[in-house]
């Protein structure tokens, strides 16, 4: 059993590209307003490649070709609150936001939810994905983490 204070840590194979779905599985994503920033390659079709609002459809479009995610950070605010950038995990922790992803340089995955029950859905997500390489819970005394991107 992980401690899951404040999140987890993952490291997956790059040799697959990043199901953002997979993560998500079971996540009730109506409740939430998302935001993104960063890193989808994608054909110019309306996805904000460089961050904004996301609807549930357009993560979607995201977890098949011709879509590959880089790099991205996405944010769960309920569903009516303003979403906006997150600048640090201090501005985290103040905020409506009830969950940030971070996925960078195509293998590490970051997941911080302020819902116990919401933390243990993704990790049972995680624990399900085939590129799975590890898998660590993260708390306060052991996460290095400052900056949100």
């Amino acid at each position: 059993m992980y401690d899951m204070t404040c999140g987890l840590e993952a490291l997956l194979s790059n040799r697959q590209p990043f199901q953002i779905m997979d993560l998500l599985q079971g996540i009730p994503l109506a409740e939430y307003e998302l935001y993104s920033t960063g890193g989808i390659v994608c054909p110019s079709d309306g996805l904000p490649s460089g961050g904004g609002s996301l609807s549930a459809e357009d993560l979607e479009r995201l977890s098949s070709p011709p879509y590959y995610v880089s790099e991205m950070s996405l944010y769960l605010f309920p569903r009516g609150m303003k979403v906006r950038r997150l600048k640090d995990y201090a501005d985290y922790l103040q905020s409506g936001c009830v969950c940030g992803i971070m996925y960078y340089d195509c293998a590490y995955l970051e997941v911080y939810a302020k819902e116990p029950a919401l933390l243990r859905r993704f990790r049972e997500n995680i624990e399900r994905m085939q590129t799975l390489m590890s898998l660590c819970g993260k708390t306060e005394a052991t996460d290095g983490r400052t900056v949100f991107f």
